[in-house]
């Protein structure tokens, strides 16, 4: 009996060791994962809080460099040292020609910035007009012009009247027809003509305001469905020497209509825009650019001449402005009658297009 009880007593003893030596290891294993963690947590903590510059090489060595450099540094991953290098002396600045160290320039290769990428750029820098231009014997390169540090400060101890005006610029030139012609459709090779569809719209007066910053004078043709609610707009082109035209009543295919029916789009206009600003458009430009002969006759009689076009981004079709400016780029930028409308991403991309064609010896006209 004795024997019996001392063998299940021993049995028993050995079970409950094996159940405890197996307790023992796992809790070994599960402290020695947490102290794992830990050291892994402690090293991650030491990289990124106590030694920076192994974790944020680029970031912050361009923090401890100033502005300059750290703008160097952004861009060094994109673009070589050779695309970020740019001398004054090829910047052919519009309002630098002295060569004055008024500006540095820094460069910015379009492979790896948009154009509207720039235009956020353009905005860090106060008060700098035309700054962003581009390299007319590569129009793949985009510059900034940036004010030096001594000038910046000259230029907060001056009076407002004493900042260089862009009147530097020469007056734009008056075009006027060939004798004997009633349709304008391109221009003498030297010239551009930059004018603006459907407005009046929100936008008008912003472009009016691009243009003067360049001495340039856009025309307008406006549709007379639009005009409503917008006459102030609409003499504030004509009072800052922009030239007015007539785009039809309702923006209709007026060669889907009827003698009478393109006659009223066409005088209906016209009586708006001269009661409003005071001018007679001259210029009339057909909707989609469908011309027919009664409609000539209608013209002839009214005394108005017709304006089309031979240069179209399409700005209409929801094109962005870089797609915008990738068309001006590529088109051969001579004699070019350029169809744009007021929309904002052409607003926003218009100090490029007039930078474009200058750099490129385009001189812009006026109608008479």
């Amino acid at each position: 009996m004795m024997s019996h009880f001392t063998e299940i007593g021993s049995y028993a003893t050995e079970d409950a060791i094996n159940r405890h030596e197996k307790r023992l290891a796992i809790k070994k294993r599960t402290t020695a994962q947490v102290k794992g963690f830990l050291l892994f947590l402690f090293a991650v903590f030491l990289l990124v809080f106590a030694d920076p510059i192994i974790c944020h090489d680029d970031t912050m060595k361009a923090e401890s460099l100033d502005m300059n450099e750290r703008e160097e540094a952004v861009f060094a991953e994109e673009a070589s040292i050779e695309d970020l290098m740019y001398e004054e002396e090829n910047a052919e600045s519009l309002h630098n020609e002295t060569k004055e160290a008024r500006y540095f320039y820094r460069q910015y290769p379009l492979s790896s910035m948009s154009y509207m990428d720039l235009l956020r750029e353009e905005r860090h820098f106060d008060e700098l007009p035309d700054t962003v231009f581009y390299n007319g014997e590569n129009p793949e390169r985009a510059s900034m012009a940036i004010l030096t540090a001594e000038e910046k400060d000259k230029k907060e101890d001056e009076e407002p009247d004493d900042e260089p005006a862009p009147e530097e610029i020469a007056d734009p030139v008056t075009y006027a027809y060939p004798e004997g012609y009633r349709v304008l459709y391109n221009l003498p090779k030297s010239y551009a003509l930059l004018t603006f569809d459907d407005g009046p719209s929100a936008y008008t007066q912003q472009i009016v305001d691009i243009l003067n910053r360049y001495n340039v004078q856009g025309l307008f043709f406006f549709i007379g469905l639009h005009t409503q609610g917008r006459y102030e707009a609409m003499r504030y082109v004509t009072e800052n020497g922009c030239a007015v035209g007539n785009h039809g009543y309702s923006h209709r295919d007026m060669s889907a209509m009827t003698y009478d029916e393109q006659k009223q789009e066409v005088v209906r206009t016209n009586e708006i825009i001269e009661q409003v600003t005071g001018v007679k458009p001259k210029f009339y430009r057909p909707p989609f650019g469908n011309y027919t002969e009664e409609l000539d006759g209608i013209l002839k009689e009214a005394e108005m001449k017709t304006v089309l076009w031979n240069k179209d981004p399409a700005d209409w079709n929801n094109k962005t402005g870089e797609e915008i400016m990738k068309y001006i780029t590529e088109a051969m930028p001579y004699g070019g009658i350029y169809l744009l409308h007021e929309t904002p991403e052409t607003v926003a991309i218009l100090p490029m297009i007039i930078e474009f064609l200058l750099l490129n010896g385009v001189e812009f006209i006026t109608l008479e």
